[in-house]
C-alpha cells in the first residue's frame, strides 16, 4: 500500500530542497558516499530520503506560523479535562495523583 501526502513549505525550505537536489544530480557518487543512499532524481525522492536519514527541514519559526504559538502542556491538559463531562470524573479515585504507582503498577499505597 502506498502512502501519499502533499507537503507545503515556505520558499526558503523549497529553495534548500532544490539546492540539495541539484547537488545530488550533479555529483551522485559524492551524495551516495555521504548519505549511504542513492542520489534522488526528483523532489519527492529527495524529501523521502531526507526524512529517512533524519535531516531537519523545519526551522523553529515555521510550526508557530502554521499552528499558532504553542501552549504549555498543562494548559492543553486542563482544556482536555474541562471538556470531559463531570460524570467521567466520578469513577476516578480522589487519591490518584498521590497513589498513581499503586493504580498503574500495584505498588503499595502511599497512605498505607
Amino acid at each position: 500500500m502506498a502512502f501519499r501526502t502533499t507537503i507545503y513549505c515556505g520558499d526558503d525550505t523549497e529553495n534548500r530542497l532544490h539546492v540539495l537536489l541539484r547537488t545530488a544530480k550533479d555529483d551522485p557518487a559524492s551524495w551516495s558516499s555521504k548519505t549511504g543512499k542513492p542520489a534522488p532524481t526528483n523532489t519527492n525522492q529527495l524529501f523521502s530520503l531526507l526524512i529517512e536519514i533524519g535531516y531537519d527541514l523545519v526551522t523553529s519559526s515555521q510550526p508557530a506560523t502554521v499552528l499558532g504559538e504553542p501552549k504549555p502542556i498543562w494548559e492543553t491538559l486542563s482544556e482536555i479535562g474541562a471538556s470531559a463531562p463531570n460524570e467521567a470524573w466520578s469513577d476516578e479515585p480522589a487519591d490518584l495523583a498521590t497513589n498513581l504507582d499503586h493504580y498503574l503498577y500495584d505498588a503499595p499505597r502511599e497512605d498505607e
